[in-house]
């Protein structure tokens, strides 16, 4: 009987405390965006990446030449060295030697060259998803919205509103 006493009246505080929490939180809207979803589907992260593939491409072209050189040259000493006299040999191994260097270099240039562009691009396309998000934000009167990643623990499908995202984006 204590027991049962004793929960009741623990219980009524709890209820009506998780009652004002139920009723606080009904009236603020909260909204969810999956930035993996946005950073797949936005018209502008399609045009990114094409922007970077037709600026690069030329380059890695290179470098796959540059590559497909180095491997004729090697398979050409590997051929011909026991027959060549030394001071061929000798300058051979400099041509390998030097290609290797060159790709090298030019592989940690564009490595380089690349990040830094993508890096400049994906700082763009999350300035117009902030801007996308505080627009939607603004004008359907969310009080709120998460972005995964950033400690989301549960959204239901009723609180995303990535496509509205989405779609504000293919606007822009």
């Amino acid at each position: 009987s204590f027991h049962v006493t004793g929960v009741q009246t623990c219980a009524l505080p709890i209820c009506l405390f998780v009652g004002g929490i139920q009723q606080a939180a009904a009236e603020i809207k909260i909204g969810f965006v999956n930035r993996s979803l946005i950073l797949e589907k936005a018209p502008q992260a399609a045009k990114a990446k094409s922007d970077l593939e037709k600026k690069f491409q030329p380059r890695d072209k290179t470098i796959v030449a540059d590559q497909k050189k180095l491997k004729k040259l090697q398979q050409q000493y590997n051929k011909e060295a026991p027959t060549m006299g030394a001071t061929q040999r000798k300058r051979l191994e400099t041509k390998i030697l030097q290609k290797k260097r060159d790709i090298k270099r030019d592989t940690e240039e564009f490595r380089e060259d690349f990040n830094i562009a993508r890096n400049e691009l994906i700082a763009k396309l999350q300035k117009q998803v902030i801007s996308a998000i505080k627009s939607i934000a603004k004008s359907d009167g969310y009080d709120l919205i998460l972005i995964d990643g950033v400690g989301v623990l549960y959204h239901s499908k009723r609180v995303d509103i990535t496509s509205s995202v989405l779609a504000r984006l293919k606007k822009m």
